[in-house]
């Protein structure tokens, strides 16, 4: 029983070895484990809990081995004093080894889902779960890119980075997916295999320019990822590429995300209890911008707080006046002057 409830503990202390004699001396091990599937693995580590399942499959049929397997998949992770963004560096540095039954997207689904658990339990020293999409998981992937010795295991690593942001940020009920899926939609595009991982473009470049060329499914989701990407950086790139730049794809873009800001539903987003929660989670970081034409390269950042989409909204003022209706630029100008009231202070334009 207590191989059970504390499979870290005393795994920790022998090697796999020994570990394995030890799981398997006798039918007992299976027995209990059979009895906690029975009351599912409640309060139990789902990674502690599939590593002994891995040890003691040669023990029991496989039938029960995938049955138990499928239970763990959708098991939570315990939270407790330590925040979120400690386990994912004890993962990303080795020290957190996932069963066979888990996969790193699936892994990283419950440590999101952990970590706006300590959200909700307002926990000190809680994890920023904006800053665990947009830096956290992108900072594991490319130390995943860094240890990779050849061009097939790069692009491995690429492939899985970009289904795991893209799960991310399609799985979000609707006030989460304001909050965060543009962070996850931006790693998905930089880690994309349709260009190089490096930062001498915009990150949403990639799916921006593959954007209407044959795909009916990808334009759909792109769509998609754009109306709910409240972000000064996506909306300044959009507005470089689309109105200074005349490429008139990109302006089709820019008319959902504009159509977006200037909605009632993102009006009532806006005045919820979530908002508050993430719009501070934002207002602690700056995202990346990259023009060609901005030379200084301190000011290519934005905040990623609303505070960001107001101060791109105002830089570029008259560039929107000649696009949008008079209607929705005055929704702009409230959004631009409700952010100033809270203590956005907007940048010198001349």
């Amino acid at each position: 029983s207590y191989m059970i409830h504390s499979p870290g503990y005393i795994m920790g202390l022998y090697s796999d070895d020994i570990n394995n004699q030890l799981l398997k001396m006798n039918q007992l091990t299976v027995e209990v484990f059979s009895d906690e599937a029975a009351k599912g693995f409640r309060g139990l580590d789902p990674v502690a809990i599939g590593r002994v399942l891995d040890h003691i499959k040669t023990s029991m049929p496989n039938a029960d081995f995938a049955r138990y397997s499928s239970q763990i998949q959708n098991l939570p992770l315990p939270l407790n004093s330590v925040p979120t963004y400690k386990i994912l560096g004890e993962f990303n540095s080795g020290d957190i080894i996932l069963p066979s039954m888990m996969t790193t997207d699936v892994y990283m689904q419950l440590l999101f889902n952990r970590s706006l658990q300590e959200r909700s339990q307002a926990q000190a020293n809680a994890t920023n779960t904006y800053r665990l999409i947009l830096s956290a998981y992108f900072e594991y992937y490319r130390n995943q890119l860094r240890k990779a010795d050849d061009d097939a295991a790069k692009l491995a690593v690429q492939a899985e980075a970009e289904s795991t942001f893209l799960s991310l940020a399609f799985n979000l009920d609707q006030n989460k997916s304001y909050s965060y899926s543009y962070a996850a939609f931006q790693n998905a595009s930089y880690f994309s295999a349709m260009g190089p991982t490096e930062y001498d473009i915009h990150p949403t470049d990639k799916y921006v320019a593959k954007y209407k060329t044959g795909s009916a499914q990808f334009d759909g989701q792109m769509e998609e990822l754009t109306e709910k990407a409240i972000d000064g950086s996506y909306l300044h790139a959009l507005i470089f590429q689309g109105l200074i730049q005349d490429e008139d794809k990109v302006k089709d873009l820019l008319r959902i995300l504009i159509n977006s800001l200037t909605s009632q539903a993102l009006a009532n987003y806006i005045a919820s209890s979530e908002f508050q929660i993430a719009n501070a989670e934002k207002s602690d970081w700056n995202n990346y911008i990259y023009n060609r034409h901005i030379q200084n390269a301190g000011r290519n950042r934005t905040h990623s707080d609303l505070c960001g989409v107001a101060i791109v909204i105002d830089k570029f003022e008259r560039n929107l006046r000649g696009f949008v209706s008079a209607n929705q630029m005055a929704s702009l100008n409230q959004l631009v002057q409700s952010e100033v009231a809270n203590g956005c202070q907007l940048q010198d334009n001349n």
